[in-house]
């Protein structure tokens, strides 16, 4: 192999090895390393055929071509999402994305969409003020009387130009002839709901068609020896496996740090805080399922590795090369249960049946000797199969076993999977409206907002959770045929060229088929190949796999006609072209997060531009501009924002703000009413706070309850608890009580049912009804009879309040009879006693708590407090002294030792006390003010003792 091959090949290996390691290359930065690199490579290849490089002629069949015409074709397609078409022409042939734009864009299609001037107000309305409390204040709440933010410059009294800024700009579009041209330009919106985003997928699919075509038809120098061909395969199949075995040995020692980052180095956008996924392996993708998805791409290979290692390595090593697959194959298949993925649980099953199948077709001659002597190699590759698994299922530990218990469980139970799909049910909406050619390639998240049933939630969908439906909705009929007729070539050309192959073909073929299947299959429940390192794999081992059917014909110099290599030297510039403007993606920020407060109405106006479906976008633009905008302008930018995302109660909360202030409350109260509905919470309404709610007026008061009925009715999740919560910032507790209880009575879901009858059972508490108050807690034990909190309730707010200690004391027996946590009920049984006097059934109870869970150190601390409070000081600073053993760094602990100490007369061990609960707590004046006065009471006794 020559130089040039060599760099190629060096380039696909460490696209191989590293995509994944870079959290998936899911990032900006990363995906754009990814697609300058496969670019580069692209542009060398060209300037290899400039060259005029020596070859071998492969023949390239007509189903092999037929592969890369859907390729171009969806390419084009997408370059036509992005062109500019002019208003009319959209009216008629795109209706409904000429409503987008109509609806989202002001001034638009008569004015370019914000070029006109706001009519602002001089000085905003003048409003009630709430102040924060101090402890807001300190959580950073601003002060309403501190300095304020930068506001917006008025020009011209009344009117503020949006170009003030930029007088140049402001001439052009109103007076010369240019500036007509660019108003006009302005006007055209392309197809893409969003460019921006559809720029940043098109460039990704442009990378993985030219590693695509890079893969299938790069041709090999070095004299065009056979073994130039086999070289490169060997390399690529031993890449992908060492990546799948790194990725797997990641996962299961952990790749995520103490700090919440992948490998120490990268913190995913989707992760706040570090990883919300638990206990299931991630390996260094920001998604277990993600890690799931690419170890099923890689095990068919490997598994395929250890049946037939003379076919994928050649005839040398190859028991090293069985073994090397072999532990592949159970990393893989260990981390693959770690991740408690059950779409990639499934697509394993899928794949590797697969790889059996088409296995099976190998000629007898090429098979290892144990399959040659079976009478039925499937059943010998199944049992070999079932023993990984079990090895598998050893390795992953009883924890990972135990959450891939509760996980099928959960499956079952609760139909999840039906729940994950509801992404894909609200796709249904987008591809009615968008038959054709969709909303834009990329654009999903910014459409489907407005397709949202209620309730509302906070939670962002980033993706379908199918392919096939985000797919749909994004290239509409024609993307999605397009899509299907490649996938459909790649499979009948390994059909129809499946007789004729080489038996390493055969078996590269079916490796590859395996983990199409596969991710077939995970790509009804999720969106595995949206992150760039499957696609990239998936990708690779398709072309691979389709190159096996390319046979060299010709050796020495191919002639390159002048028109080939001038065809050449403009890839090589469109491809160079195409990196710089993929490398600009480094720095970039992914939707949503681009989406922030504005500064200027310059970002504000950029980002609708770019984002106009985004209600966000609408909702920042309206949070710069404050109440400075008149109300008109105001109310209709608050349409634009409902419009785009029904379901959002901010801009519905607005709207009904604004017609207040306009005197219009009929109206405004049905906005409230159906605001609520939506977001049956108190929490997502501004004016519903707990220091709020109080002052709201009667009326509102009654439109905030009826939209929480509203949504009861509906049985929307949180409308119940929603509604309690509104009656118990109010002090209405009967009707919390009765609202849960009627609630419980029907609720199906056990969890709920608990949570709806202590809530209940509180309530009636705080009126003193005690007898409705308990028969609420017992339903509530009913309902989960293991649940510690239904009886720790009766204890604190029943039998405490009428002081019945033998029913206390009954109750806390009766759970921990029934399965409930006994060092729990034990502590509440202790308080209980302890504030009602007795504290030697405190004593009693505490201990029996300490005797369930010895290593608590809560219970030994309150054991010692309790002694402490009893004058027992040497049985306190035994327990405290236990305390401070199981908690080192529990100041507080050494603190009550050092006073048991002092109170014993042991000042040594009572100052060494002290001094450790200083220097864990230096800052505490509790604690140094006691220090202080202990050591000017050792002074005064040292100054007492007489002399001899």
């Amino acid at each position: 192999m020559r130089w040039y091959d060599h760099i190629v090949l060096g380039g696909i290996l460490c696209l191989i090895l590293l995509t994944p390691l870079a959290v998936g290359t899911v990032e900006p930065w990363a995906y754009a390393s990814m697609e300058v690199a496969v670019f580069v490579l692209v542009a060398l290849w060209m300037i290899r055929i400039v060259l005029g490089a020596p070859a071998a002629r492969r023949t390239t069949s007509p189903r092999i071509a037929s592969t890369i015409i859907p390729l171009i074709l969806f390419g084009a397609l997408l370059v036509f999402q992005l062109v500019p078409l002019p208003p009319s022409v959209e009216r008629v042939l795109f209706p409904t994305t000429y409503e987008v734009y109509l609806r989202s864009l002001r001034g638009w299609p008569v004015h370019t969409p914000y070029g006109e001037q706001f009519s602002l107000i001089s000085k905003p309305q003048a409003s009630a003020v709430l102040l924060p409390t101090p402890e807001e204040v300190r959580a950073g709440t601003p002060v309403p009387f501190a300095a304020p933010a930068k506001q917006p410059t008025i020009e011209n009294h009344e009117k503020w130009n949006l170009f003030a800024r930029s007088p140049e700009l402001e001439r052009i579009f109103t007076t010369d002839w240019t500036g007509r041209f660019v108003e006009f330009a302005g006007r055209w919106r392309p197809l893409s709901i969003s460019p921006a985003a559809t720029e940043a997928a098109l460039l990704k699919f442009l990378a993985y068609a030219s590693l695509f075509a890079l893969v299938l038809l790069y041709p090999l120098g070095d004299s065009f020896k056979k073994e130039s061909e086999e070289r490169f395969r060997h390399r690529i199949v031993s890449a992908i496996l060492l990546a799948g075995l790194l990725e797997g040995a990641i996962a299961l020692i952990g790749g995520v740090s103490a700090d919440g980052k992948v490998l120490g180095l990268f913190s995913p956008y989707d992760w706040h805080g570090g990883s919300g996924w638990g206990t299931r392996a991630t390996g260094t993708f920001a998604n277990p399922d993600h890690l799931a998805n690419y170890l099923v791409l890689v095990l068919p290979l490997a598994i395929a590795g250890v049946i037939y290692p003379h076919l994928l390595f050649g005839k040398g090593r190859r028991d090293i090369a069985r073994w090397f697959c072999g532990v592949v194959g159970l990393v893989a298949l260990t981390a693959l249960v770690a991740s408690g993925s059950r779409g990639g649980w499934a697509g394993a099953v899928i794949g590797v049946a697969m790889l059996v199948w088409l296995s099976m077709s190998v000629p007898q001659e090429a098979r290892p000797q144990l399959l040659r002597i079976s009478h039925r190699p499937a059943a010998a590759i199944s049992s070999g199969l079932i023993i990984l698994a079990i090895s598998a299922l050893l390795a992953a530990g009883p924890s990972s076993r135990n959450q891939a218990d509760e996980r099928l469980g959960y499956l079952i139970a609760n139909e999840s999977i039906g729940q994950r799909l509801t992404p894909a049910k609200v796709s249904i909406g987008i591809i009615r409206d968008f038959p054709l050619l969709g909303v834009g390639f990329g654009c999903w998240p910014q459409a489907v907002p407005r397709y949202q049933q209620p309730p509302w939630s906070n939670v962002f969908w980033n993706a379908a959770h199918n392919d096939y439906a985000q797919l749909a909705s994004e290239t509409g009929l024609i993307g999605s045929l397009l899509v299907a007729w490649f996938f459909t070539a790649v499979v009948l050309s390994f059909y129809r060229s499946f007789g004729t192959l080489s038996p390493h073909g055969k078996i590269l073929v079916a490796a590859s088929v395996g983990a199409l299947a596969a991710s077939a299959l995970h790509e009804f429940f999720d969106f595995p190949l949206q992150i760039p390192a499957n696609a990239l794999l998936l990708t690779l081992l398709l072309a691979l796999a389709l190159r096996a059917g390319r046979t060299a014909v010709e050796n020495g110099q191919p002639r390159r006609s002048g028109l080939a290599k001038c065809g050449a030297f403009a890839g090589m510039l469109i491809a160079l072209v195409t990196a710089f403007f993929a490398l600009r993606q480094a720095n970039s920020v992914p939707y949503p997060y681009v989406v922030k407060p504005v500064s200027s109405i310059e970002q504000a106006r950029a980002q609708v531009l770019s984002y106009p479906a985004s209600a966000r976008a609408h909702l920042q633009l309206l949070s710069f501009l404050g109440d400075r905008m008149v109300p008109a302008d105001r109310m209709e930018e608050i349409k634009r924002a409902i419009w785009l995302e029904p379901t959002d109660p901010l801009p519905r909360d607005l709207y009904a703000q604004t017609l207040l202030g306009q005197k219009q409350e009929p109206k405004a109260l049905a906005e409230i009413t159906r605001s609520v509905f939506l977001s049956p919470s108190l929490v997502t309404h501004f004016y519903l706070l707990p220091r709020l709610l109080p002052w709201l007026p009667t009326a509102q008061r009654k439109a905030v309850e009826e939209g929480f009925k509203m949504a009861m009715a509906q049985h929307f999740d949180g409308a119940v608890m929603g509604l309690a919560n509104f009656y118990d910032t109010l002090g209405n507790y009967v009707d919390e009580a009765s609202v849960c209880e009627l609630a419980a009575r029907s609720e199906q879901d056990q969890r709920l049912r608990t949570d709806y009858w202590l809530v209940a059972g509180i309530a009636r508490s705080r009126v003193g009804a005690w007898e409705d108050a308990k028969a609420d807690l017992r339903q509530a034990a009913v309902a989960s009879p293991t649940d510690p909190r239904p009886y720790q309730y009766l204890l604190s707010l029943v039998y405490l309040p009428k002081k019945d200690l033998v029913n206390a004391k009954a109750t806390a027996a009766e759970g921990v009879r029934r399965g409930a946590d006994a060092r729990s009920l034990y502590i509440s049984l202790a308080e209980v006693e302890q504030s009602l006097g007795d504290k030697t059934g405190a004593e009693k109870a505490f201990l029996r708590a300490y005797a369930f869970r010895p290593a608590d150190a809560d219970v030994t601390m309150r054991l010692g407090l309790l002694y402490l409070s009893d004058g027992k000081f040497n049985r306190a600073a035994m327990w405290m002294r236990k305390t401070t053993q199981l908690k080192p760094d529990r100041a507080d602990a050494f603190f009550y030792l050092g006073i048991a100490e002092e109170a014993s007369y042991q000042y040594f061990t009572a100052e060494k006390a002290y001094k450790r609960a200083l220097k864990l707590a230096p800052n505490n004046t509790t604690f140094r003010a006691r220090h202080d006065a202990f050591h000017q009471k050792l002074v005064s006794l040292n100054r007492d003792i007489p002399s001899p």
